[in-house]
């Protein structure tokens, strides 16, 4: 079985800037990774075949290094990518980010799936720590 994770969160800022914040290495410096990591380095190319890294440092100085490839773009209001970390490069995932205006900005709908159910717990943690650092920086955009 693989495991899933879904979260939806409303930000009182356009599409446009919640894209930024996911797409641009000096935006996703500021949020990624979850509460207590730091962000060490990013690349991006936010094109259909692009390669993306996520490099971070955890609490106890554990460095981990995030892969991924961007298999559909559509700014700014989709941007589907493959993941995987450089210590586990079997588990490859696929995260899904769907970025639609409202009333009051925009609602982001996050989905990862694919990796083994052992992950699950790991990634929902991850998700939702890395989300509310995600908030913080886009309202102070």
């Amino acid at each position: 079985m693989t495991g899933r994770v879904e979260f939806e969160r409303r930000f009182a800022k356009p599409p446009a800037v919640v894209f930024a914040a996911f797409t641009e290495p000096e935006q996703v410096r500021r949020w990624w990774g979850p509460e207590g990591f730091t962000t060490t380095g990013v690349t991006i190319d936010v094109r259909f075949g692009g390669a993306c890294r996520w490099a971070m440092t955890a609490p106890d100085g554990t460095d981990l290094v995030l892969h991924g490839t961007v298999t559909e773009v559509d700014p700014p209001h989709r941007l589907v990518m493959t993941n995987w970390w450089a210590h586990e490069p079997d588990v490859i995932t696929l995260v899904t980010l769907v970025i639609e205006a409202d009333a009051a900005g925009s609602v982001l709908r996050l989905v990862q799936e694919g990796f083994p159910d052992r992950l699950q717990e790991l990634a929902d943690q991850g998700w939702r720590s890395s989300l509310d650092r995600l908030d913080r920086s886009v309202s102070s955009m």
